[in-house]
């Protein structure tokens, strides 16, 4: 339940609907879901990598442990990678439904 109620990083959303009686064979409803955001401030965090690294394949090399050894330190030696803690918001993506029932006049 922690993870339901967590303060830590706050958030608001909105549902809307409607209903609509078009005429007296006709109604019209439509809803828009998730009209909010989060702001993430617990445990957020950011990554960048920058860097250039050239890799042309294995070619003839036998995949022994000291070569991909020396291919994972030559990346790490090419791209610098930093992570900071850090809050950011979160738009959430809404959602539209829209309907129309119509019935037959009797």
């Amino acid at each position: 339940m922690n993870i339901i109620f967590n303060r830590k990083s706050p958030g608001f959303a909105l549902d809307v609907g409607f209903i609509s009686q078009y005429n007296e064979q006709t109604t019209l409803s439509g809803s828009i879901l998730d009209l909010g955001f989060l702001i993430y401030r617990w445990n957020a965090f950011k990554y960048n990598a920058h860097g250039d690294y050239e890799f042309h394949g294995f070619l003839d090399q036998t995949l022994t442990d000291s070569y991909l050894m020396g291919q994972i330190d030559a990346f790490s030696d090419a791209v610098n990678d930093t992570m900071v803690e850090k809050s950011y918001p979160y738009f959430l993506p809404p959602r539209s439904y829209f309907w129309r029932n119509s019935s037959a006049k009797q």
